[in-house]
């Protein structure tokens, strides 16, 4: 789970009213340097109010609704850089090895062929 993800279901959480103590400082720490994390808990707080004034008294959702509705609400994933996947990384290596010893035969026969040339075999 990214930090993201972390911050945004503490937000819901603290949106619900179901942190503890601690869970809370730390929330209310990152709200305050935060205009981004305020803004989200803004959004997830809206999303709330609307479900709970559909629903009215006392009504709750089946377990899918929930669901598709944290699917609704969490926020998307930011794209990874290529050298995060392992495959991709080991794919640069072997490019920048197989192209190194290309590059030092390439010198290598460079230089054979001059000192060919210039008769000191």
């Amino acid at each position: 789970m990214t930090v993201e993800q972390k911050m945004h279901e503490l937000l819901c959480a603290y949106a619900l009213g179901e942190v503890d103590a601690a869970q809370r400082i730390e929330i209310e720490r990152a709200l305050a340097a935060s205009a981004e994390l305020r803004g989200e808990l803004e959004k997830i707080e809206g999303t709330i109010g609307l479900v709970r004034e559909t629903l009215g008294g006392g009504e709750t959702m089946s377990p899918e609704a929930e669901q598709a509705l944290m699917t609704a609400v969490k926020p998307s994933p930011k794209s990874t850089p290529w050298f995060s996947n392992g495959w991709m990384r080991m794919a640069a290596g072997f490019l920048v090895v197989g192209g190194g010893a290309i590059w030092m035969h390439r010198l290598y026969e460079i230089n054979s062929g001059a000192r060919r040339a210039a008769g000191s075999c």
